[in-house]
Protein backbone atom coordinates (compact mmCIF):
# COMPACT_ATOMS: atom_id res chain seq x y z
CA UNK A 1 0.00 0.00 0.00
CA UNK A 2 2.87 2.37 0.79
CA UNK A 3 4.42 1.69 -2.62
CA UNK A 4 1.20 2.66 -4.40
CA UNK A 5 0.89 5.88 -2.40
CA UNK A 6 4.50 6.82 -3.16
CA UNK A 7 3.94 6.07 -6.86
CA UNK A 8 0.89 8.34 -6.90
CA UNK A 9 2.78 11.15 -5.14
CA UNK A 10 5.73 10.85 -7.52
CA UNK A 11 3.36 10.83 -10.50
CA UNK A 12 1.62 13.98 -9.24
CA UNK A 13 4.97 15.70 -8.70
CA UNK A 14 6.03 14.86 -12.25
CA UNK A 15 2.76 16.24 -13.65
CA UNK A 16 3.14 19.44 -11.60
CA UNK A 17 6.75 19.83 -12.78
CA UNK A 18 5.71 19.43 -16.43
CA UNK A 19 2.90 21.96 -16.03
CA UNK A 20 5.20 24.48 -14.35
CA UNK A 21 7.78 24.05 -17.09
CA UNK A 22 5.15 24.57 -19.81
CA UNK A 23 3.82 27.67 -18.06
CA UNK A 24 7.34 29.08 -17.76
CA UNK A 25 8.04 28.51 -21.46
CA UNK A 26 4.73 30.14 -22.40
CA UNK A 27 5.59 33.17 -20.28
CA UNK A 28 9.07 33.38 -21.82
CA UNK A 29 7.54 33.20 -25.32
CA UNK A 30 5.07 35.98 -24.47
CA UNK A 31 7.85 38.21 -23.14
CA UNK A 32 10.02 37.54 -26.19
CA UNK A 33 7.13 38.38 -28.51
CA UNK A 34 6.60 41.60 -26.59
CA UNK A 35 10.29 42.50 -26.91
CA UNK A 36 10.28 41.62 -30.61
CA UNK A 37 7.19 43.70 -31.34
CA UNK A 38 7.75 46.75 -29.17
CA UNK A 39 11.39 47.09 -28.13
CA UNK A 40 13.31 45.73 -31.10
CA UNK A 41 11.87 48.16 -33.70
CA UNK A 42 12.82 51.09 -31.48
CA UNK A 43 16.34 49.78 -30.99
CA UNK A 44 16.75 49.12 -34.70
CA UNK A 45 15.59 52.64 -35.53
CA UNK A 46 18.00 54.14 -33.01
CA UNK A 47 20.83 52.01 -34.40
CA UNK A 48 19.99 53.13 -37.93
CA UNK A 49 19.97 56.76 -36.80
CA UNK A 50 23.42 56.20 -35.32
CA UNK A 51 24.64 54.67 -38.58
CA UNK A 52 25.00 51.15 -37.19
CA UNK A 53 23.97 48.05 -39.06
CA UNK A 54 20.92 46.64 -37.30
CA UNK A 55 19.44 44.15 -39.74
CA UNK A 56 17.27 41.86 -37.67
CA UNK A 57 17.13 38.15 -38.31
CA UNK A 58 13.88 36.66 -39.51
CA UNK A 59 12.17 35.37 -36.40
CA UNK A 60 9.99 32.29 -36.73
CA UNK A 61 7.82 30.37 -34.31
CA UNK A 62 10.75 27.99 -33.85
CA UNK A 63 13.08 30.77 -32.71
CA UNK A 64 13.88 30.40 -29.06
CA UNK A 65 12.69 33.23 -26.81
CA UNK A 66 16.22 33.52 -25.47
CA UNK A 67 17.55 34.24 -29.00
CA UNK A 68 15.02 37.03 -29.56
CA UNK A 69 15.80 38.73 -26.27
CA UNK A 70 19.56 38.18 -26.72
CA UNK A 71 19.48 39.98 -30.09
CA UNK A 72 17.70 43.00 -28.59
CA UNK A 73 19.99 43.16 -25.57
CA UNK A 74 23.12 42.91 -27.72
CA UNK A 75 21.83 45.72 -29.94
CA UNK A 76 21.07 47.83 -26.87
CA UNK A 77 24.56 47.11 -25.52
CA UNK A 78 26.12 48.20 -28.84
CA UNK A 79 24.07 51.41 -28.76
CA UNK A 80 25.17 52.16 -25.22
CA UNK A 81 28.82 51.56 -26.08
CA UNK A 82 28.54 53.88 -29.05
CA UNK A 83 26.87 56.52 -26.87
CA UNK A 84 29.64 56.27 -24.25
CA UNK A 85 32.27 56.94 -26.89
CA UNK A 86 30.68 60.26 -27.78
CA UNK A 87 28.30 61.60 -30.39
CA UNK A 88 28.93 61.01 -34.06
CA UNK A 89 27.25 62.43 -37.10
CA UNK A 90 24.17 60.41 -37.95
CA UNK A 91 23.51 59.80 -41.64
CA UNK A 92 19.71 59.85 -41.85
CA UNK A 93 19.75 59.06 -45.55
CA UNK A 94 21.20 55.60 -45.08
CA UNK A 95 19.40 52.48 -46.16
CA UNK A 96 19.28 51.12 -42.59
CA UNK A 97 17.45 54.22 -41.43
CA UNK A 98 15.04 54.05 -44.37
CA UNK A 99 14.08 50.48 -43.49
CA UNK A 100 12.75 51.61 -40.14
CA UNK A 101 10.48 54.31 -41.56
CA UNK A 102 6.93 53.72 -42.81
CA UNK A 103 6.39 53.98 -46.54
CA UNK A 104 4.33 56.93 -47.79
CA UNK A 105 3.36 55.20 -51.03
CA UNK A 106 0.18 53.18 -51.21
CA UNK A 107 -0.13 50.22 -53.56
CA UNK A 108 -2.89 52.06 -55.45
CA UNK A 109 -0.33 54.66 -56.54
CA UNK A 110 1.92 51.94 -57.90
CA UNK A 111 -0.82 50.26 -59.95
CA UNK A 112 -2.18 53.40 -61.57
CA UNK A 113 -0.93 54.06 -65.10
CA UNK A 114 1.26 57.13 -65.48
CA UNK A 115 -0.63 60.31 -66.35
CA UNK A 116 0.27 62.11 -69.53
CA UNK A 117 -0.48 65.77 -69.60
Amino acid sequence: MLEVALSVVIGLLVVVAVLLHAAGRARARALADDVRGKVEPYLRRKAAEAGMSAAAPTWTSRSLPEEIVAYSTSLARRLLERERHGPTSAPHDSLEYARTQPADVSTDDLRAPPRRE
